[in-house]
């Protein structure tokens, strides 16, 4: 049973941060131009992977 108490706080966890995406990157333009947020979002992806 814990394994699936892992399993949908993970799954959990993935829905919180992906609902998050759209505002952050409409707060983040207001300070950026978008292909450097383009780079940010390119290289944070990038480290994320090879953790």
């Amino acid at each position: 049973m814990q394994d699936q108490h892992k399993a949908l706080a993970c799954g959990g966890l993935a829905v919180l941060v992906w609902s998050t995406v759209a505002t952050a990157f409409k707060i983040a333009l207001q300070h950026l131009e978008p292909l450097q947020l383009l780079l940010v979002a390119d290289a944070v992806s990038a480290l994320a992977l090879f953790l």
